[in-house]
């Protein structure tokens, strides 16, 4: 409900807070409770860099439940999982519902070298949707090392996947929860629960 997030995989990630991330209830009886993250006071959560929670070429699957108390506007986004920091090209990937003037998505992005170039799993297909503020969503992407996929799926639907022949970066970026580099369009404004990283893809 606050303070330091508890990693209970108890390999010792435990989360900072960064500017009061408060409590309220989860998605379910048996996850009752989620952090509450509200962009206009530029509220996240983070840990550095350490090898547990790194990209790299190596099979990996990050996921959580997400509430949004507000859609994105153009020209910002809901980050909700990364490891991705624009400057010094320390991309490794992130998972976010951006929009622009021409895009409303939620995609998984990954880089092969930590540059711009950056390839994305999005969700629907590319069909632009916006995030519907009552409601519960389970995300899950992922990156497949061994068929070179990065995959994203919402509520046990379709899995949009992306071939990728780059694999993936292994740099020094944090790991955020709610936040992409502190870009100030760019916090998530609404709930997280069971964020989670694992170092294999899913069955």
């Amino acid at each position: 409900a606050s303070g330091t997030r508890r990693d209970h995989s108890g390999l010792g990630n435990g989360l900072t807070d960064n500017n009061t991330v408060t409590g309220n209830p989860g998605p379910s009886v048996n996850i009752p409770l989620a952090s509450q993250f509200t962009a206009a006071t530029t509220e996240y959560l983070s840990i550095d860099d350490n090898a547990d929670l790194s990209g790299g070429n190596r099979d990996f699957t990050i996921g959580c439940y997400a509430y949004f108390d507000s859609a994105p506007g153009v020209g910002s986004a809901r980050t909700l999982i990364n490891k991705y920091r624009i400057l010094g090209d320390l991309r490794e990937y992130v998972l976010l519902w951006e929009r622009t003037a021409v895009i409303n998505q939620l995609h998984f992005a990954v880089s092969g070298d930590g540059t711009g170039t950056v390839v994305s799993a999005i969700y629907g297909g590319g069909t632009p949707i916006l995030p519907d503020t009552a409601a519960w969503y389970c995300i899950l992407a992922w990156h497949d090392s061994v068929a070179d996929t990065i995959n994203i799926q919402v509520d046990n639907g379709t899995v949009y996947s992306t071939a990728t022949s780059a694999g993936g970066y292994d740099g020094t970026a944090p790991f955020q929860l709610g936040t992409l580099d502190t870009l100030v369009n760019y916090y998530h404004d609404g709930r997280m629960a069971g964020a989670f990283k694992g170092n294999r893809v899913l069955s």
